[in-house]
């Protein structure tokens, strides 16, 4: 599992992150079939997800050869968040098992005025 910073965005763009989950022997892992959600919370209460998405609602590609994974958050759903830190919870689950992936800290940016 990854824990640590994920980086800084804006409340005013696309959030877009694409990653390749990767073995002990930093093999790449293909992740073809697995069903994948990515939940953005505040810190102080990450079992309340202000943004999420899905391998099942879009928001989440896995790529044709399983070994590219990208979310794709759009402004619309970007612009929930205040400028400030957020916790980023990942989790998989890929032949009947669910694997945390990401237990991570973003920073939103204020992006300025929406038009």
């Amino acid at each position: 599992m990854y824990t640590g910073s994920i980086g800084d965005t804006s409340n005013q763009e696309d959030w877009i992150y694409p990653f390749q989950l990767t073995d002990e022997t930093n093999t790449p892992v293909v992740l073809t079939g697995a069903a994948m959600v990515v939940f953005v919370t505040g810190e102080d209460t990450p079992h309340n997800a202000i943004i999420s998405g899905s391998v099942a609602d879009g928001t989440v590609v896995i790529s044709g050869d399983g070994l590219t994974v990208v979310w794709t958050f759009p402004k619309a759903k970007m612009a929930l968040l205040c400028a400030g830190d957020y916790a980023v919870f990942v989790r998989m689950t890929l032949n009947g098992v669910t694997t945390q992936l990401i237990s991570a800290q973003l920073s939103i940016v204020e992006g300025g005025p929406s038009s």
